[in-house]
């Protein structure tokens, strides 16, 4: 179909040719010879905004038989869909009516079938593995192929709230996410950590999960005014505040159910000797929900030693199989979990210098 044809035309052989996938090979012969001998006729309407749904049917005997409703003369229309289909009743005198209708429509067709190409685009359709895709089909197929549906499952999300390097950030977290269960976002101060956390909240509540904020009691505001820049509502969000998590007697088992935690200020849940109750606190509630992604917010990953990074990295991925059975350094502990996870640690070090 090069540039000649025209896109009424191309549009028919493309419906054309995605009814024929549902064709065998032998169900078209059969096609094809009913209609060498003439058995059947067709014509295609290439107008826009046809939707008749007539059918005439004319007996030798009684005569026409008229019948009208939403289906169309498909599988789909005639025993998969929910549709009606009823006989007119009209008087015997008003039949001619229906038939001078259907004559007219008929020779406003096109009978040309062969410049059409029908029966061959048809017969190649039935026996071919492959089909003409829409190139937004071919793109949103591919992108399912790769395995980064989200790209396009909040295809409707707004990003223009986030900078050009923040929507950096955003994907490549969510991609974390969505293939390790668990991100480290580290950008440096001041470049909206906070922003690409909320848009992060935001996809996951698009898609009917559970999100649950672990912010610092003094950004409480902040959080919960960029949470509203970016379309979400407080109560659509389960929030928590790190001096909650202070308390022995935190109550951590009404947290089950979240499917994404975020931590902002992840390196004041760094291990301790002993442990705090905060950290111990925030365990629990990824324990309790073993399935849930977990995105650690912080600007300094690394306070005072290299064990501040292990620590958190401990958060991410609290499975058995990243902890040792023997002592080791914590330069090995982050060698051996950094390529177990697929390289899940990401590191936005930007400046504004």
């Amino acid at each position: 179909m090069g540039p000649e044809t025209k896109k009424t035309t191309k549009e028919v052989l493309e419906a054309l040719t995605k009814d024929a996938t549902l064709l065998s090979g032998d169900a078209f012969e059969f096609m094809k010879e009913l209609y060498g001998e003439k058995k059947f006729d067709f014509r295609i309407f290439l107008r826009r905004g046809f939707h008749v749904k007539l059918y005439l049917f004319d007996f030798e005997k009684s005569g026409l038989d008229i019948w009208a409703g939403s289906a169309n003369l498909t599988a789909a229309g005639l025993e998969g869909n929910v549709e009606l289909i009823v006989p007119t009743g009209v008087q015997v005198e008003d039949r001619d009516l229906f038939r001078s209708f259907f004559e007219e429509i008929w020779k406003q067709s096109t009978d040309k079938v062969e410049n059409l190409r029908v029966i061959e685009v048809i017969k190649r359709s039935s026996v071919s593995k492959f089909m003409y895709l829409h190139p937004r089909d071919f793109i949103a197929n591919l992108v399912k192929m790769m395995g980064k549906e989200y790209l396009i499952k909040n295809i409707s999300a707004d990003l223009s709230y986030l900078a050009d390097f923040q929507n950096m950030s955003y994907y490549l977290c969510v991609e974390k996410l969505k293939n390790y269960g668990g991100c480290l976002l580290a950008n440096s101060p001041g470049i909206g950590k906070t922003d690409v956390g909320c848009t992060i909240a935001r996809y996951y509540r698009e898609l009917g999960k559970n999100v649950l904020i672990v912010y610092p009691p003094i950004l409480e505001g902040h959080w919960k005014r960029t949470m509203d820049k970016v379309g979400l509502k407080e109560n659509e969000i389960a929030w928590l505040s790190r001096g909650v998590l202070q308390n022995a007697d935190f109550d951590y088992g009404k947290y089950q159910g979240v499917d994404l935690i975020i931590v902002d200020e992840a390196h004041h849940f760094r291990t301790s000797n002993p442990k705090s109750n905060r950290r111990e606190n925030l365990e629990n509630i990824i324990m309790l929900n073993p399935n849930s992604h977990i995105l650690l917010i912080t600007a300094t990953p690394i306070n005072t030693s290299l064990v501040d990074f292990t620590g958190l990295l401990k958060l991410l991925f609290p499975s058995s199989k990243y902890r040792c059975k023997t002592v080791m350094r914590p330069t090995d502990l982050a060698r051996r979990i950094v390529p177990l996870s697929g390289s899940a640690i990401i590191f936005l070090m930007c400046s504004l210098s």
